[in-house]
């Protein structure tokens, strides 16, 4: 009789590998369906989208497409606080995990290349800043065989060239309930129970008696006296300033007056140059890169756009007549954006007056707003 061999071990490896690849598989597929779960909340209800987004961004490398569905979004509420997390994404990954920075980031950069047309003009901004962050950080890591993401990031650039098809929406004006809204078991909305204070009954008057005062005897009455007549009395005029009179003296309207001396009479004679290049009153930032190239102009429009200044409407009125078609077509789209139409109607007729073609084509989303 011939010796049994034992059974191999091989196929039992082979199925548990294929088990293992399949829990791996179902995981990440339920972590993405998660993430775009998390990402159309924050589409929904826009009030809510930074808490939405700092949640989808604690999912890791699984909610990297939701991130950036959520980064390219016309929506301002929802885009800005996802691009803040792309780029927090790199950074982390640039400090955890130098090795495999350049593998991860060259899949972020296509991916943004790949979402191109969903781009608004504040996103296009964005792309070249990821564009040099991404570069910035692959020099400090001092990477090997970059050439691939430095060919994915001019791609980039090239394509954050193109026009935009979509303009950013007008933010929206947030107005504050004076009643408080609680919610209630049933979930129905309810205005919160105001504190009300005890009411205590009104305590009765008494009137107060008078101080007790010492009996005077009664005034005798004033007889009038009869009133002397009023004689005039002449008030001498007077020719000259008194000898101890420290005024002054009262020019005379009748001599020529000096006539008042214009500006341009103290002037020099000369071309006139440029004044009030910049408006007056402002920060040295931001005087610094209106000053600047014109991606520094670039990023003062994606700064105005994701905060707060008292003359953001002056600044890119001014940007918006910028030598530069790049800076023009960011500008005008912000104005677009506004809620003023006062803004919207000047942003208009600035796109139809255009002389840039990539430009005059914002003229037709504008339109649309107006009406």
């Amino acid at each position: 009789m011939s010796e049994q061999r034992p059974p191999s071990k091989l196929p039992r490896l082979a199925v548990l590998a294929c088990g293992v690849l399949m829990v791996l598989a179902g995981w990440e597929v339920s972590r993405r369906f998660v993430a775009h779960g998390i990402a159309t909340r924050a589409e929904c209800n826009p009030s809510n989208s930074r808490a939405a987004i700092s949640e989808l961004a604690q999912l890791g490398p699984s909610a990297v497409p939701a991130l950036l569905d959520a980064a390219v979004s016309d929506d301002r509420e929802v885009a800005v606080p996802a691009r803040a997390q792309v780029e927090a994404l790199l950074d982390d990954w640039a400090y955890s995990r130098p090795a495999a920075f350049e593998d991860r980031c060259l899949a972020l950069i296509e991916g943004v290349a790949d979402r191109e047309p969903q781009l608004t003009p504040s996103g296009r901004v964005w792309a070249r800043r990821l564009g040099d962050h991404a570069l910035r950080k692959l020099n400090a890591s001092r990477s090997s065989g970059d050439g691939y993401l430095i060919m994915a990031v001019e791609r980039l650039y090239a394509l954050a060239d193109q026009p935009p098809q979509y303009i950013d929406q007008p933010l929206r004006v947030r107005r504050i309930s004076p009643v408080e809204i609680a919610q209630s078991p049933g979930g129905a909305l309810q205005p919160a129970p105001a504190f009300k204070a005890p009411i205590a009954p009104p305590k009765p008057l008494v009137a107060a008696a008078a101080p007790e005062s010492p009996s005077l005897p009664d005034p005798r009455p004033i007889e009038a006296a009869p009133a002397a007549p009023i004689s005039p009395v002449e008030q001498p005029i007077a020719r000259g300033p008194a000898p101890l009179d420290w005024r002054e003296p009262t020019p005379d309207p009748s001599e020529a007056a000096e006539p008042q001396r214009l500006p341009s009479d103290t002037t020099a004679d000369g071309p006139i140059g440029n004044v009030a290049a910049t408006p007056p009153g402002l920060p040295t930032e931001v005087t610094s890169l209106l000053e600047g190239t014109p991606v520094d102009r670039l990023r003062l429009v994606e700064q105005l756009l994701t905060g707060r200044h008292e003359n953001a409407a002056e600044i890119l009125l001014r940007l918006a007549r910028d030598p530069e078609p790049k800076v023009r077509l960011s500008a005008i789209s912000a104005l677009g954006s506004s809620t003023n139409p006062q803004l919207t109607e000047a942003a208009y007729q600035l796109a139809v007056h255009d002389e840039d073609p990539k430009v005059s084509r914002l003229a037709t989303e504008l339109q649309k707003l107006l009406r």
